[in-house]
């Protein structure tokens, strides 16, 4: 019996080239599109076996041709902050040819929710947040034999180059995150390498997963202690500026990203820990993943005294 062929979105990126190295592991025939066959990612994962379509998510004759022979398929899109309905659409898109091309699995990782009750989102992360439940729901309602939608937590993953840049800008250069969390906000953190295991675990038992919305997190980690881990793992001084709430109004135009801090500081109420344990999938640290990803740690940091 041949192995189950997965079509896998975003495979050059941090996700999905989890996931897709994971799939390959076990045998699985991944199928990927990517704007670049020859780029350093894509390349990677033509060494791996991966089956590479030059393509993006508006080119429906690359969906279809990539798509076609796949019975399940990972959706990871990003959205378009120009075009707030386009990454909707290209996930319709992407699960009609899905559909039309004989896949009975549909597995969605979408974005971490919001806190009933908690501060307002800004304009932009509303946005985003818009769109992601409008997939979240067309996925579930796709009609297939199963479907499940995966909402990660905050990235282990934001804290090193290329994501650090834009989630802590000037971090890496001076190893002074400025934020507008607490010392003691709890961040609900995520390894990507578990994303792809639970992806792995959802694939591999789709009865199980079907229907669920899983709200996941590797660890829950203050984020005083996110820093002193970052500050072991270099040897170098790393540190955190804590800003009012005054301060971070104030500085949202040349970092947006405050704004998103604010709404995030409750971000932990919302994952169950021991729900997550429950699926029996194993979970990494965040001190594991700093110990990995050594290579990266040092590249992002090797400028701080």
């Amino acid at each position: 019996m041949s192995p189950p062929a997965v079509y896998v979105s975003s495979a050059t990126g941090t996700q999905g080239g989890a996931i897709a190295r994971q799939l390959r592991a076990i045998g699985w025939e991944v199928h990927a599109t990517t704007r670049d066959p020859e780029s350093t990612a894509a390349r990677a994962l033509s060494s791996i076996g991966v089956h590479v379509t030059r393509g993006d998510w508006d080119d429906r004759v690359a969906l279809r041709a990539s798509i076609a022979g796949c019975q399940k398929v990972f959706l990871n899109l990003f959205p378009d902050l120009q075009n707030p309905t386009r990454e909707t659409q290209q996930a319709e898109a992407i699960i009609a040819i899905a559909k039309a091309s004989g896949v009975t699995q549909l597995v969605y990782s979408s974005v971490f929710p919001s806190r009933p009750g908690g501060p307002a989102d800004n304009e932009l992360i509303a946005r985003v947040r818009a769109g992601k439940a409008a997939i979240e729901k067309a996925v579930l309602a796709a009609g297939v034999s199963s479907a499940t939608v995966i909402q990660p937590g905050f990235f282990m993953a934001n804290f090193l180059l290329p994501k650090g840049g834009f989630y802590f800008p000037g971090a890496s250069e001076t190893g002074l995150f400025t934020v507008a969390f607490h010392p003691d906000t709890r961040l609900p953190l995520v390894d990507h390498e578990d994303i792809a295991a639970f992806v792995l675990a959802a694939f591999q038992d789709p009865e199980r997963f079907d229907g669920k919305t899983i709200t996941l997190a590797s660890e829950v980690v203050e984020f005083r202690k996110a820093v002193e881990l970052i500050a072991g793992a270099t040897g170098r001084d790393i540190r955190a500026r804590y800003l009012s709430d005054e301060q971070a109004q104030a500085q949202i135009g040349t970092n947006p990203m405050l704004g998103s801090q604010i709404t995030a500081r409750r971000m932990a109420d919302l994952v169950d820990m021991d729900d997550v344990r429950g699926w029996g999938v194993p979970l990494g640290t965040f001190a594991a993943f700093l110990e990995r990803e050594r290579e990266a740690v040092e590249e992002t940091y090797h400028t701080t005294k």
